[in-house]
């Protein structure tokens, strides 16, 4: 009993004297067979001290010698590490010795270059630099090569060197080849190698060499005038006056923002058109815009003064409205600009636009009747309207607007509806006008004639956004959220450009009596309406007769026209641009036929000519021609157009009357474009030669008829 538990106290220290023992035995065993043995340094194996051992030289090429055979082992046993220096210690077995004298080492080609020092080529004209076996074809080392080897892999090379003309030695990675030299360069020969790298790039274009503008002379000959304007919007002459508003800037730097601004292009693309990086872009741009924002816009953006309004104002614009030599006109109208959606939710509601169905933000822009942009403010989030976009401008920039007056005119379209009482009402006292707006039918004569009237001037602002839009291509572009905060102020700067160069718009110039024919027939009643309404002849048609639509038949019935005295007619080149496209659409869904009919009741019918005089028409040899024509807009609408002629007489006086039952068809200050297609057909186009616009997308759809 007292034997066990003296066992039990005492069997932990037996264990451990045990395991000593063992691992004494062990060492003992392991330092006699060591010292009965040599590690060879190049593949790392113990070998009996009878074997045949050589010593290693202490230089470059030992390193090199040894790195590569330590790195052929790998495949067979274990992975090496490489050696940096060699000892006096060092020893090669046989085997090794063997391969490092007749270079049997195989590398494997997914080496990574070792850089540490410079391997030298043979400088034999009769020998391939990478000193192959059996040298063929040689040819001369290029400089782009001798460039690559040097700059890549450390192997130089002298001028008048030759290599193989194999394919191995153009592959990808040379180091597969550059490895087996092991001749390394002294260190008293390395300047002579970094003179060689410096001529060598000195021989290499530079970036800013192959860029197509001169960055050191933007304005040289080295651009032409036509391509300098095409990738910056400004002739030479006129970025020169652009730079006077830059002082801090290179004129590097505002030609890239020019050219940020006409192409709308990545930084990338246009860092290559100028040689520079793309962050050397974001930079040039970011100093001209500074530049410009301090010392352009506020000379060319809502600055202007009241004499310089007042100076804008087109004789046309006087003429309609009867304006007072002293009295400015401003085109207001909203404009927007889309936006990249955000993951900012409060962003997002103020920002998306219910009726665009994509993220916008607005500004106000003013501007004169002859083009001038005076007024730039905003920027306002997608769920303001124009009239409160307006109204918020009067009471945010009060100084700014400080050059408009009581009795001034302002022209808007019909989006202004709910701010006209705010204009015309003191303290502001305006003259406002806005399109007739109608949803219960057609406008009437009076309705029709004002709402002309607003058009005629009003085009002007959609004009300068096409314009705008158009020499900047970035605003095509949604805006970058990242480039965001300085959207807005990049739309100033474009407008205040636009108005650096400005070249005023005059409409009607071959024409200077169109304003006062328009005043002239402002109150003249349509009386063929009447006449139209009263019969009821957009529902009959057995009256009517189809015209012939052979040349000679046209011109005996309806009287003929120059183009000058269709422009009296339709008192605008509006609705005369639009012609061939109606023409075209209407002759392709006739059989190539421009239909019309003339008003011509057979004897037995029920309705009996037509009283003319009874509607206070006068006319001597009447021609009453009804036509049908596809709406536009809709598929499922068609309007009816009427025109009435006087055989009798010629030119503008033969055209008696017209209407057309669609929204302004019923107006008599010109005509709607239905009217005026029929009256160009008849009268002038029906003789010609046109070009019609590109009928093949009508069947471009695979469900087109």
């Amino acid at each position: 009993m007292r034997f066990t538990s003296w066992a039990k106290v005492n069997s932990g220290f037996f264990a451990e004297f045990a395991y000593e023992i063992v691992w004494r035995f062990v060492d003992f065993v392991n330092l006699k067979m060591s010292s009965n043995r040599i590690t060879c340094l190049g593949c790392d194996v113990q070998k009996k001290k009878n074997d045949k051992f050589y010593n290693v030289v202490q230089n470059y090429n030992s390193v090199v010698q040894i790195n590569a055979l330590r790195s052929g082992a790998n495949r067979r046993k274990k992975v090496l590490t490489l050696i940096n220096s060699v000892t006096n210690e060092s020893k090669l077995c046989e085997s090794c010795y063997k391969k490092s004298t007749y270079k049997e080492v195989h590398v494997p080609q997914n080496n990574s270059p070792d850089d540490s020092y410079f391997r030298s080529a043979p400088l034999s004209h009769h020998q391939c630099i990478f000193r192959c076996s059996s040298p063929s074809s040689l040819i001369s080392v290029s400089v782009q090569l001798r460039y690559r080897l040097l700059l890549d892999y450390k192997f130089f090379t002298k001028s008048g060197s030759r290599m193989c003309n194999l394919e191995s030695h153009y592959q990808p990675n040379l180091w597969s080849l550059v490895k087996q030299i092991t001749d390394c360069v002294p260190q008293d020969k390395h300047e002579d190698i970094l003179s060689l790298i410096y001529e060598l790039h000195k021989q290499q274009p530079s970036k800013s060499d192959t860029a197509f503008f001169d960055n050191d002379n933007i304005t040289s000959d080295r651009v032409d005038e036509k391509s300098f304007k095409s990738w910056t919007g400004f002739s030479k002459t006129q970025f020169e006056e652009v730079l006077q508003y830059a002082p801090n800037s290179k004129p590097v730097h505002v030609a890239v923002f020019l050219s940020k601004l006409r192409t709308g292009m990545s930084n990338c693309l246009i860092g290559n058109i100028f040689g520079v990086s793309a962050s050397s872009v974001a930079n040039y741009i970011s100093i001209a815009r500074n530049d410009l924002q301090n010392y352009l816009v506020p000379l060319f953006i809502n600055t202007f003064s009241r004499d310089t309004l007042v100076s804008h104002t087109t004789p046309t614009a006087r003429t309609l409205f009867q304006m007072p030599p002293d009295s400015a006109c401003i085109i207001f109208d909203g404009t927007y600009r889309y936006m990249q959606k955000s993951s900012n939710f409060s962003a997002q509601r103020d920002f998306y636009s219910c009726h665009k169905k994509q993220a916008l933000h607005k500004s106000m822009i003013g501007v004169t009747t002859d083009g001038l942009v005076a007024f730039v403010f905003g920027p306002y989030g997608a769920t303001w309207n124009d009239s409160s976009i307006l109204n918020d401008c009067f009471t945010r920039y009060p100084r700014d607007l400080s050059s408009l007056q009581s009795g001034d005119f302002m022209i808007m379209d019909r989006g202004f509806a709910d701010i006209l009482p705010t204009l015309q009402n003191p303290p502001h006292s305006f003259n406002s006008f806005t399109p007739t707006l109608r949803s219960d039918g057609q406008l009437t004569t009076t309705e029709a004639n004002d709402s002309r009237f607003v058009t005629k001037i009003r085009f002007i602002i959609e004009q300068t956004f096409g314009k705008f839009k158009k020499r900047f291509k970035y605003f095509f572009q949604p805006a970058h959220n990242g480039a965001l905060e300085h959207d807005f102020t990049l739309m100033q700067i474009g407008f205040a450009l636009m108005n650096l160069n400005h070249n005023p718009v005059l409409t009607d110039v071959d024409y200077p009596e169109v304003a006062d024919r328009m005043v002239a027939r402002r109150n003249v009643p349509n009386l063929l309406k009447t006449l139209v309404l009263d019969s009821n002849l957009t529902r009959r048609r057995l009256v009517f007769r189809p015209l012939d639509s052979t040349e000679h038949a046209i011109e005996q019935m309806f009287p003929q026209l120059t183009f000058d005295q269709l422009y009296q007619i339709s008192l605008g080149s509006y609705q005369l641009s639009n012609c061939l496209s109606y023409m075209a659409e209407h002759v392709s869904t006739n059989g190539g036929i421009f239909e019309v009919a003339f008003f011509d009741p057979p004897d037995r019918s029920s309705t009996p000519a037509i009283q003319y005089h009874q509607f206070g028409i006068s006319v001597v040899q009447p021609l009453l021609i009804k036509c049908k024509m596809q709406s536009r807009f809709r598929n499922s609408v068609c309007h009816y157009q009427f025109v009435l002629a006087d055989r009798s007489l010629q030119g503008v006086d033969s055209i008696v009357g017209y209407y057309c039952n669609c929204n302004s068809g019923s107006r008599t200050v010109g005509t709607c474009s239905h009217i005026m297609t029929v009256i160009w057909w008849l009268s002038f186009a029906h003789s010609q030669t046109f070009h019609l616009p590109n009928l093949a997308l009508s069947q471009f759809a695979v469900t087109s008829n």
